[in-house]
């Protein structure tokens, strides 16, 4: 299945929304989003997404 051109462009503004928001986590508390992620786990919050 092709990707159009629509779908591409969607696709470049969600990552630079991800990007963007990725950035300003680090500069705001100085760590990214590993730490964070790693932080949530070990207080027992469970993703919200089911695989």
């Amino acid at each position: 299945m092709a990707i159009t051109p629509e779908q591409q462009k969607t696709a470049k503004t969600w990552q630079a929304m991800v990007d963007s928001n990725k950035a300003l986590l680090l500069r705001k508390t100085g760590h990214d989003v590993g730490y964070w992620a790693e932080h949530a786990r070990s207080a027992g919050l469970k993703a919200l997404i089911h695989r």
